[in-house]
């Protein structure tokens, strides 16, 4: 059976809202939202921020455990702003985050990363893109996020 493509992407979210804190590998994010924002149209207390928007999805007909199969395409958006009185280096921060979702997105296919049972795997994948700006600037991370679901 398939599961609500909107209940699939809340379920993304509401993993990812455990980044938004202050604990080790978490951030206070003044900006958490579905509701996808770039960077330069973002306030100045919205940061640092994170949005996650639906990019579509590939359909395909193959049969898969006798399901017809599509994969969800997210994508990831993490902005900062790095502060030069400090020693912390943009890529630092982006490198950081990667860790942190590695945790949410277990390379391994004996404990795939499921949503509560929605999907059949969730997982990064493609090119994760890290725009480290210059001082006072903000550092954009893009992380690419597919979602195998069957029907």
């Amino acid at each position: 059976m398939q599961s609500p493509r909107d209940k699939i992407g809340a379920a993304l979210f509401t993993l990812l809202e455990t980044m938004n804190g202050t604990g080790t590998n978490q951030y206070d994010f003044g900006y958490f939202s579905r509701n996808f924002k770039e960077y330069d149209a973002l306030g100045a207390t919205d940061f640092p921020a994170f949005c996650m928007v639906y990019l579509g999805e590939i359909q395909h007909q193959e049969q898969a455990w006798g399901l017809r199969t599509y994969v969800m395409e997210f994508l990831l958006q993490f902005c900062f702003k790095t502060d030069p009185g400090t020693s912390r280096k943009g890529e630092e921060i982006g490198m950081a985050i990667l860790d942190a979702l590695d945790a949410f997105f277990p390379p391994s296919p004996a404990q795939p990363q499921t949503l509560g049972g929605l999907c059949v795997e969730a997982w990064v994948d493609g090119a994760v893109q890290l725009d480290t700006g210059v001082v006072m600037q903000p550092m954009v991370l893009k992380v690419p996020v597919k979602i195998l679901c069957g029907n």
